[in-house]
């Protein structure tokens, strides 16, 4: 059986302040969100085949923190657009490099503390 797409379930930290920056940093789609009770407990965000949903709250998870042990890795169309549209809007793990492995890339951390690559090969 061949998989045919993956899709990213994160918890943030501030679901409305996620929407913000997912939509105005990074440029995604938000297509998709959803209330209760007047607060949003669901957003799904979309670039090209990537598809990335954020899912409840402080009310909803209490007071765990947002949490991965590992990094969401990005193929942009253009590695350097990319880090000229976001550096200075997010904090920067890794600047922009090109490494002895061959690739073109840079890691920032999103508003939950996510750590985002991008990079392409060169």
């Amino acid at each position: 059986m061949e998989m045919k797409k993956l899709a990213v379930e994160l918890k943030p930290r501030n679901l409305e302040e996620t929407i913000e920056w997912y939509t105005s940093v990074l440029g995604f789609k938000l297509k998709d969100k959803f209330e209760e009770d007047g607060k949003y407990t669901f957003a799904r965000f979309a670039s090209g085949d990537i598809t990335i949903e954020f899912y409840g709250g402080p009310d909803y998870f209490g007071d765990t923190q947002p949490a991965l042990t590992g990094v969401l890795y990005f193929t942009p169309d253009d590695v350097d657009a990319m880090w000229e549209k976001v550096k200075g809007k997010a904090e920067v793990v890794k600047e922009l490099e090109t490494s002895k492995y061959g690739l073109r890339e840079f890691r920032i951390k999103d508003v939950n503390g996510y750590e985002l690559s991008f990079g392409v090969e060169v």
